[in-house]
């Protein structure tokens, strides 16, 4: 299936191919950049697992680095994180602990040096904070001493206020990772890091949890807004949050979640945020076998390159990169934004569908952003190449994402095909077995009857919806009966006219 369609922009994703094969010339894999394409391609490789599985948690991994880092301004945007939020969905996700261990090693090894440094830093607080209560105690005393003359009370009130000013702070753990929140539990992290990433391999308790429970809380914190907390010891808020996530659900859960929180989660534009993939069955490796046999270097190299970005975010906190468009990669990405509108946002998609479309020049500006700082760059300004990988990117991702919405929350035309085939079953039926339906004339239906004998029943508009459907095809022929009312005639009929009932 060729899943690349010409445009007046280069080369993009046909939104109604589908899924590519597992490295097909033409998956979205072959245009990351070259650090981050060849660990996917030998990931995938070695341990024989689905290439959007392991391009997913690449990307994940890249943008938990470099959020700490990079922001990125597009045209008529203010600066905004790169974090990414990237969903993967299907039946099986075979290999998803050796793909977080591969993509996640180098965050793993920065976090547990931060641990053993914390134990040090923790004693030496200690001791600290004994020295500076003892001499909170000794600036006391001699303050409430009564022979204390009034010049030696003024001076010792200063050095009382400078001295609590000097209280040492307690060390904390920077965590870069954690697997899932309840949304004071986020907040809190945001404070205490403001960059941080969900990865969850068990999406099923994540989408039934609390935070994805509020779907307009994750979607201020994609967009690095700060919402003050009204609690009892004052409000709290993160400042500039960055939030990272990947999450891989089965595809029940995620039915299962759009059923309870679908409509919100569509109308907060928290859906439209996020990257969507499938993942086909990979095979189950045992990873310590391929481990002793093959070496890694390419995943060595993309590690080497996190674990730099990391430790530059940790000797230079709060202070960040903005990267802008350079001239060429803003030509790329208008051009883009252009194509999208002509093709998708003026078409008649779901206004659910859209709220991915209006986002897709934050998705590629992110992406660009990410893969341009990722390469090393020494430019502040996105190259056109970077721009253009990101492009072809996010043309895969649209694919996947019209997909999902039109399982989950289906365009007018898609829900009057499907009505149109749901009735169609239906006539079928009483065409073969009108025994089933004594009191209906075969083949000739009033509108009534469907109403009380169809599988539609109750649904007078969807009804309505599948009749017009099925009349546009030829399939049924739709007369007039003499009181008004609709006869449907199936097989269609034409230049004939049935008896109609006369109470039509």
């Amino acid at each position: 299936m060729n899943c690349i369609a010409p445009s007046n922009h280069g080369f993009h994703f046909n939104p109604i191919a589908g899924n590519c094969n597992l490295l097909d010339n033409n998956h979205a894999f072959h245009f990351l950049p070259r650090t981050i394409r060849e660990a996917v391609r030998e990931t995938t490789e070695l341990f024989k697992l689905d290439v959007n599985l392991a391009m997913t948690v690449a990307l994940g991994a890249a943008s938990t680095a470099c959020q700490n880092l990079v922001n990125v301004r597009c045209p008529g945007f203010d600066p905004s994180p790169c974090s990414l939020y990237l969903m993967l969905m299907g039946d099986s996700t075979s290999g998803k602990t050796i793909v977080r261990s591969r993509f996640f090693r180098a965050i793993e090894k920065v976090q547990a040096e931060l641990k053993v440094q914390l134990a040090d830093e923790l004693e030496q607080y200690r001791a600290e904070l004994e020295i500076w209560k003892d001499d909170k105690q000794r600036l006391s005393s001699e303050y409430s001493n009564p022979k204390c003359t009034p010049e030696e009370k003024a001076r010792l009130r200063s050095q009382r206020l400078q001295h609590e000013k000097c209280r040492p702070s307690e060390p904390r753990l920077r965590e870069f990772t954690f697997d899932n929140f309840n949304p004071e539990g986020l907040r809190d992290a945001l404070i205490a890091n403001r960059a941080i990433s969900i990865v969850t391999a068990e999406g099923g308790p994540a989408l039934k949890g609390r935070v994805f429970s509020s779907p307009a809380l994750l979607a201020s914190t994609w967009s690095g807004e700060s919402r003050a907390e009204g609690l009892v010891n004052g409000n709290r808020r993160p400042v500039d949050p960055r939030l990272t996530i990947i999450l891989m659900a089965q595809q029940y859960h995620l039915e299962e979640y759009m059923k309870n929180r679908g409509t919100d989660a569509f109308e907060s534009g928290l859906l439209g945020r996020f990257l969507l993939a499938t993942s086909m069955s990979g095979f189950e490796v045992d990873a310590q076998i391929v481990s002793d046999l093959h070496s890694e270097p390419k995943l060595e190299l993309f590690n080497k390159r996190v674990e730099q970005i990391l430790r530059n975010s940790l000797d230079k906190p709060n202070q960040f990169v903005e990267l802008t468009l350079s001239r060429l990669a803003k030509f790329e990405w208008e051009t883009y934004l252009k194509y999208v509108n002509r093709n998708f946002t003026s078409v008649g998609y779901s206004e659910q569908a859209k709220t991915f479309f209006k986002r897709v020049g934050e998705h590629t500006a992110r992406l660009a952003g990410i893969f341009h700082y990722f390469e090393g760059a020494s430019e502040n300004e996105i190259s056109q190449d970077a721009m253009n990988k990101a492009i072809k990117v996010v043309d895969f991702y649209l694919t996947n994402w019209l997909g999902f919405v039109s399982k989950f929350s289906p365009s007018v035309q898609q829900l009057s095909i499907a009505h149109g085939f749901k009735l169609l079953n239906w006539l079928r039926d009483a065409q073969e077995f009108p025994s089933r339906y004594p009191k209906l004339k075969l083949g000739v239906y009033t509108e009534r009857d469907l109403r009380n004998y169809s599988n539609f029943r109750g649904k007078n508009q969807d009804l309505e919806m599948a009749i017009m459907s099925l009349q546009s095809q030829g399939v049924i022929s739709v007369q007039w009966g003499s009181k008004g009312g609709k006869v449907i005639i199936f097989p269609a009929v034409h230049n004939q006219f049935p008896q109609f009932p006369s109470n039509v």
